[in-house]
């Protein structure tokens, strides 16, 4: 969790404003503070408590594979970076039948498992 010192204190009461809370709980955030901290409509917000007061903290968008914050793209419900997705998608394959999973690396070549099965049938 963030500290927030005296002068980062005197300087949220500064550019505050008081806001009355709805009935359903829902408590509008000024346009002066959603421009100045680069808020959007649409901006996950972590909402966090403290002795007295709430804090709001803007959660940064990133990969869910390996964390990056940069170049991100939508996969249903998640991000993932342009590297991930180059890696995933230039990754290899099975020689056989084009799976991407369990696969088996032989003389630089890759089969599945499931083809591995078939071939020891024959």
């Amino acid at each position: 969790m963030t500290k927030i010192d005296s002068a980062d204190a005197a300087e949220a009461r500064a550019v505050g404003t008081a806001r009355r809370i709805d009935q359903l709980g829902r408590v509008v955030v000024p346009a002066e503070l959603r421009k100045m901290l680069g808020i959007n409509a649409g901006d996950l917000l972590d909402f966090r408590g403290a002795a007295d007061h709430i804090m709001l903290f803007k959660v940064q968008p990133q990969c869910a594979l390996c964390r990056r914050t940069e170049r991100l793209a939508k996969l249903r419900d998640s991000q993932i970076c342009a590297n991930c997705l180059d890696e995933i998608r230039n990754g290899p394959e099975c020689a056989m039948c084009g799976a991407i999973d369990a696969l088996v690396s032989r003389n630089g070549k890759h089969i599945c498992r499931d083809c591995v099965r078939e071939l020891n049938s024959v």
